[in-house]
């Protein structure tokens, strides 16, 4: 269950100087803001975290995304990557 104009959101947004920010946890996104302004795109870019911590587990995605970031930084983290190519998906037809 998603998380709106939560704490941890603002707190870790403005960490990193935005006011527009959201972290996912497990399966959390906690967002620095009404869910009204969450756009479609956004909830696909932090649906796909949730599944790489899905797919991943708690202490491999961690350490790979902390590990990344050190390594590559925020834009060319392979999990921003995936999670920004993810924001562009159609959503699949049942």
């Amino acid at each position: 269950m998603d998380k709106y104009n939560h704490w941890l959101g603002k707190f870790v947004g403005k960490l990193n100087g935005s006011t527009r920010y959201a972290i996912t946890i497990g399966q959390t996104a906690y967002f620095s803001v009404p869910e009204a302004e969450v756009s479609a795109w956004w909830h696909r870019h932090e649906d796909e975290h949730k599944r790489q911590w899905r797919d991943e587990g708690r202490i491999k995605f961690l350490c790979t995304y902390i590990y990344y970031q050190c390594k590559y930084g925020y834009t060319n983290n392979p999990y921003e990557i995936a999670a920004r190519k993810a924001e562009t998906a159609q959503p699949e037809m049942a």
